[in-house]
């Protein structure tokens, strides 16, 4: 029985997978192609804004439109040293304050942000509240890098040296707050958008359920024209202490059993961290002027309850600017809904919203109004009613790749579905 069992094993480990090649020669050979230039720095592959497009772009396009950025006066300042240690200092003196207070566990500061729990003396009660030396504990270096926006291009613009509007983003993962981001996302914040936010949507399953309900819950249907609107610039245009008044709002309203001391202490940990989105590039470091940093653990989260604080003080709660509204849901600058009037009618919403919010920095710049029986696009799907009131959706496809290089070579200068 033994000497079976080796022997049907050794054939299994001497036989040979035959693994089949799925792409055909000529794939074979661009994708080697491709390889050898992104190795030696002559094109980069790199993934679109939204709709997770694969671009394949000239390098010196992303430094362009990262120093268009950076050096934009009314975007970026310049600074003269490296402001981490300072900056940090205050996040950890801040976090020694919260334990002091017993705002937060002793346990919780030392291992988010390295706040010891040792006697100073071994007879001594007060605890030293030193750093921790581990690495563990030490900031990064946050570093920028573009997101290029090809949604804001026809198809027909979409072709090799054509150049993108782009979001920059500042990669915050390796950042000054990087712990205290992340501890108060997933401990405190998420919860909070997701009870404050009524409007919020966090994804396209989430947006079908909502589609399912306008349908179950609406009359009139087949008069309703569907409708989707862009913020611009969103996280740009929210100004800092908006967005501290907004958080202010959420927490006193959706969260009344914390303390207003503890509040504050949240409060100040966003402002450290709203202040701490500087980062480093060719060897220059920047910081932003304004808005909420992209590429951070708190910029969702952060920008959801800003805009829908606005949008619930200038336009949910005035009957005259919803008379028309049959529904409206938002995926953070991306707002989508039902209208029951004409498309000059909601134009001229469009710009009243706009009256309404420009006091707070923030401008709709792209709207869509379809009449009934045509789809518009949101997220990954696509909806409307039709003549007889009955919901039609279908998948919003996105093309998989574009070539934006310019280079005189001929190959892949072609979109891939």
């Amino acid at each position: 029985m033994e000497a079976e069992l080796d022997q049907k094993l050794t054939r299994r480990e001497t036989k040979k997978e035959v693994i089949k090649k799925n792409l055909s020669k000529e794939e074979m050979e661009g994708l080697k192609w491709l390889e050898y230039m992104t190795e030696e720095g002559k094109l980069s592959v790199v993934e679109a804004d939204k709709g997770g497009a694969i671009l394949i772009v000239n390098p010196e396009l992303l430094r362009k439109k990262t120093l268009e950025k950076l050096e934009n006066p009314n975007l970026y300042n310049k600074l003269a040293e490296d402001p981490t240690h300072n900056l940090h200092h205050e996040l950890f003196t801040k976090w020694v304050e919260g334990k002091e207070k017993s705002l937060i566990h002793p346990e919780t500061a030392k291992s988010i942000m390295g706040v010891s729990d040792n006697n100073s003396t071994r007879d001594d009660k007060d605890k030293t509240n030193a750093k921790s030396t581990s690495s563990h504990h030490k900031p990064g270096k946050a570093y920028f890098y573009p997101s290029i926006k090809i949604h804001k291009l026809t198809k027909q613009e979409l072709v090799p040296g054509v150049e993108p509007p782009v979001r920059l983003v500042t990669a915050l993962h390796e950042g000054i707050a990087k712990r205290s981001d992340v501890f108060l996302a997933s401990e405190y914040f998420k919860d909070l958008e997701k009870d404050y936010c009524k409007d919020l949507l966090t994804d396209s399953t989430d947006a079908l359920k909502w589609l399912e309900a306008v349908n179950h819950d609406v009359s009139d249907k087949y008069c309703l024209r569907a409708f989707t609107f862009d913020f611009k610039a969103l996280y740009d245009s929210l100004n800092p202490s908006l967005v501290k008044e907004a958080l202010q709002h959420a927490m006193s309203t959706a969260r009344e059993n914390w303390s207003p001391e503890f509040c504050k202490w949240l409060i100040d940990l966003v402002d450290i961290s709203l202040r701490s989105s500087v980062g480093c590039y060719e060897n220059q470091w920047y910081a932003q002027k304004n808005g909420v940093p992209t590429g951070g653990s708190l910029c969702v989260q952060l920008a959801n309850i800003t805009v829908y604080y606005v949008m619930h003080k200038c336009v949910y709660d005035n009957p005259k600017l919803m008379e028309h509204v049959s529904a409206l849901k938002r995926y953070i600058d991306d707002g989508a809904g039902f209208f029951s009037s004409t498309e000059r009618k909601f134009n001229q919403w469009i710009c009243a919203i706009n009256e309404a919010l420009k006091n707070y920095g923030l401008l709709i710049d792209e709207s869509e109004w379809k009449d009934v029986g045509e789809f518009v696009a949101f997220l990954d799907i696509k909806y409307c009613f039709d003549n007889n009131g009955n919901l039609q959706t279908d998948l919003h496809l996105f093309d998989y790749a574009y070539f934006l290089a310019t280079d005189n070579s001929t190959r892949l200068i072609h979109s891939f579905s």
